[in-house]
This record gives C-alpha cells, structure tokens and sequence, in this order.
C-alpha cells in the first residue's frame, strides 16, 4: 500500500493507544522539544508536569504547540540505501496548550492514572504533589496523519 493519510477514526485509535508524544514549545530563546505521557480525552490532548520548568515557561510566553505521536514497526530494504523506507504510523497536531485546573485537571489527571497504572484503583495524588503539578490541555486546532506499512 505504500505511504497513506489516516482517517479519522484511525487516527484516534492510535492516539487512545499511544503512551509518549514530543511536545514542542516555542519560548523566548526558540523552540524546545520534550518527550510527554499523554492521554487522548474529548478530542483534546492532556499531560501533567512540574509548574514550572522549560516547557511551561514556553507555554506561557508562546501557547502555539505542536505535538507528535509516532511509532516504527521496522524498514523495508530496498536494493539500495535510498530505496529503504522506515515503516511508520505518525500523528502530527497543531493547537494551543493552557493550564487547566479543578475538575477538568482532575479528571485527565485520573484518566492518566488509568491509563498508565492500570488496576491500581486509587489515583488521587497526595497533596504535596499536587501542589507542584501542573496539568495541561493542547486544544486541537489541525490534526494529520499518515503510515507507511511497505
């Protein structure tokens, strides 16, 4: 089949089932780019962190981010080098990231908890920590994807 756009559904399956994105920020001094666990919640993207550091200082000077989820399922040789293709699905999203705080933080805060710690059943955050987290919420504004499967 060769090199394909995905559809929508396909594209949110594969946002549901991914675990790491690359998060990338513009701040004052350029962009910045950091790996992040994520969860695909009501058409939007969530993820926590520290309050402060790199990537929020950028999204408070600049909240334009992008967002990547990809995954390598192997290559396929070709007869020379530039005739090898890496075999790949990848999501590539647009959008503006804010903080978001009570119930809605809460919540994708649980929905992480689940998604990460499955059967563990209690997912509150001790307070000390929930102190210094942050969590934020990329509102999706364009949203692609495409995979190469040979």
């Amino acid at each position: 089949m060769g090199k394909r756009p995905l559809g929508l559904a396909e594209i949110e399956k594969f946002l549901n089932d991914g675990q790491v994105g690359s998060l990338a920020t513009i701040g004052a001094d350029g962009p910045y780019v950091t790996a992040v666990n994520y969860v695909h919640w009501n058409g939007k993207i969530y993820f926590h962190g520290r309050k402060w550091g790199r990537k929020m200082e950028n999204i408070a000077h600049d909240q334009r981010v992008s967002f990547l989820v990809y995954a390598v399922d192997g290559y396929k040789r070709g007869a020379t080098a530039c005739a090898t293709s890496t075999l790949y699905k990848s999501v590539i999203i647009s959008g503006r990231a804010k903080v978001v705080e009570g119930e809605l933080a809460e919540n994708a805060l649980k929905l992480l908890g689940e998604k990460f710690s499955p059967g563990l059943g209690d997912y509150s955050i001790p307070l000390d920590k929930l102190a210094i987290t942050a969590v934020v919420e990329i509102e999706i504004e364009k949203m692609t994807g495409k995979e190469r499967d040979n």
